[in-house]
């Protein structure tokens, strides 16, 4: 499993994407995600070398499409759309689950492989009475600042 993280990292680098935060954070996923059976992590390579990787969960029935990544040298081939397909056919064929979820996000690729969209709402409370709380509140607020000043 560790070479297909490393595979995986690679191609993270060399794609589009914003590097992580906290870099430990997917491998560590990863190691939990195969100790439990949920990890399905697919690589798509051109002459053994990696140039797409999707990160998916897989558990209760239900497929959760979490990272994914393309090496940018290879967009016009669509090996991301390539990848998707295998790892839909494997979860739907093999794992037999009865749903596939992009998780977050409205990128346009998406709506190519879901036939529905679901809104998620969330609720984030501060309590002004203390220092912690008015802290949070605006951390909150500069961050939705920082948002619109650098869209």
């Amino acid at each position: 499993m560790s070479a297909a993280v490393s595979d995986y990292s690679t191609v993270y680098q060399k794609s589009w994407k914003v590097p992580e935060p906290y870099p430990a954070f997917i491998p560590g996923l990863c190691q939990l995600a195969a100790e439990q059976g949920w990890l399905r992590l697919g690589i798509a390579r051109l002459d053994g070398r990696p140039i797409a990787a999707q990160l998916w969960l897989v558990a209760s029935g239900k497929a959760m499409i979490v990272k994914l990544a393309y090496d940018g040298e290879y967009a016009h081939t669509s090996v991301g759309t390539v990848l998707t397909a295998h790892l839909m056919r494997h979860v739907i064929d093999v794992d037999k689950v009865s749903e596939v979820d992009y998780l977050m996000g409205d990128d346009p690729y998406k709506r190519d492989w879901m036939s529905h969209r679901r809104e998620r709402y969330g609720l984030i409370a501060f309590n002004p009475r203390f220092v912690a709380g008015i802290a949070g509140l605006v951390r909150h607020r500069l961050g939705i600042l920082k948002k619109e000043l650098f869209r």
